[in-house]
């Protein structure tokens, strides 16, 4: 089913305003909705045939305390595309059944990429940056790059082991794509520079 269907997010519908996962099936030319959250759901994906990741507001907003409740991570910087909600990640069927929460820590994680069934890499805003993590067995993460840079879009390759980032310097608003292997990213390579 590779090609035949298109997962994405969209809101300001007439039942949702809040962004909500839909998959379209392009022989067929329809779509379905898949969640039916009381918070925002974003950053969808296909694991495979049968499987979705993606990220929601829905529970961490729960489990906010009042005082906290409306209280947003605050940037010190502008990233192109950066959601400001607070988000944790989620497997489910590509039906919407059996969701199941793969992270656990308050803040903002989306972006999110198979590694593989149980495992993805994302991005995680901590300490005014937007790092690269791995989740890990026993709601375990480890953290993938610690730098003064704001790590965007995670690329994971099955074959090669690899994963491909976009680096972003927010202070001189230039980019470089970097590419290494996952098991040692002190390794990794820029393999372009852009300037803007």
């Amino acid at each position: 089913k590779y090609g035949k269907r298109m997962i994405f997010a969209s809101s300001l519908r007439p039942k949702h305003r809040h962004q909500q996962i839909y998959i379209y099936d392009l022989n067929k030319n329809t779509k379905k909705r898949i969640t039916f959250q009381s918070g925002q759901s974003s950053y969808p994906t296909f694991l495979d045939n049968y499987n979705i990741l993606y990220a929601s507001s829905t529970d961490e907003q729960k489990e906010l305390s009042p005082l906290q409740k409306h209280k947003k991570p605050k940037y010190s910087f502008k990233v192109p595309f950066q959601d400001s909600d607070l988000f944790e990640l989620y497997r489910s069927q590509a039906n919407g059944r059996d969701i199941i929460r793969l992270t656990f820590q308050p803040g903002f994680d989306g972006f999110v990429q198979p590694l593989t069934y149980s495992q993805v890499i994302y991005r995680r805003f901590v300490d005014q940056q937007l790092e690269l993590y791995q989740s890990a067995p026993k709601k375990r993460v480890l953290r993938l790059t610690n730098n003064s840079y704001q790590d965007l879009f995670p690329h994971f390759t099955p074959r090669t082991q690899n994963v491909t980032w976009v680096q972003y310097d927010s202070e001189n608003h230039r980019s470089k794509i970097i590419h290494g292997p996952l098991k040692n990213l002190k390794k990794a390579k820029v393999i372009l520079e852009l300037p803007q």
